[in-house]
């Protein structure tokens, strides 16, 4: 288990039938990396929301505009020389949706970026659980921790505020050794939320505390 890693690639697509321009026009907007290993991808539409997106002849399914975006990608010549990843993050936050998801696109390479802070801080759920819905397709992780401070000056809206990883509340000690005991080898990326919470750490004091508790793991 690595703490550091490639970078992920973002890539814009259509948000269904009738496009999204959010999302750009379709799967040629795909970005293709010239050489080397392959790069978590990560799908923007699986962040989005389920929604009900009718189809001609079809019934409303709810994972419909979702699965499209992936569909679209996996058939893409060469799409198999990379791993493509939605990020629990959002609306993506249940396990039991992750699941719903992650069956519904049985590819091989399409899996999960599981953020552990997001499922446990707002989705309210024990590590163990959600690693037990996402299974052996968890491709890559985020962590960061957060303690619950309604008071605080910095607190989020949600009464929580961003910490040094191995400070806070958040179980992201556990589902890391979870990680481990299932075999994981991929990248830790440890998120530092600095532009959007300029009252944290620079990086230069925060990396340092970050690598010294991730080998305190010992993972």
């Amino acid at each position: 288990m690595a703490e550091e890693g490639p970078p992920s690639r973002r890539v814009n697509l259509s948000g269904g039938p009738s496009g999204n321009p959010q999302y750009g026009t379709g799967p040629e907007r795909v970005t293709r990396a010239a050489s080397g290993s392959p790069i978590p991808v990560t799908a923007p539409g699986a962040e989005s929301p389920p929604t009900h997106c009718p189809r001609p002849g079809d019934s409303l399914d709810p994972y419909f505009r979702l699965s499209y975006l992936p569909a679209q990608l996996l058939d893409l010549d060469g799409a198999e020389q990379f791993k493509w990843v939605f990020e629990t993050h959002d609306h993506w936050i249940q396990s039991a949706d992750c699941k719903l998801l992650l069956d519904r696109i049985a590819a091989a390479e399409f899996g999960a970026l599981w953020d552990m802070g997001h499922t446990s801080r707002v989705g309210g759920e024990d590590p163990a659980d959600s690693l037990a819905a996402l299974g052996d397709r968890v491709f890559y992780l985020h962590v960061k921790d957060a303690v619950y401070d309604t008071a605080h000056e910095h607190a989020m809206n949600d009464g929580w505020r961003y910490v040094p990883p191995g400070t806070g509340q958040l179980p992201i000690g556990r589902a890391l050794q979870l990680m481990q005991g299932q075999g994981y080898e991929g990248y830790v990326m440890f998120e530092h939320e600095k532009r959007w919470h300029a009252e944290l750490e620079e990086p230069e004091e925060i990396f340092p505390l970050f690598l010294q508790w991730f080998k305190r793991l010992a993972l």
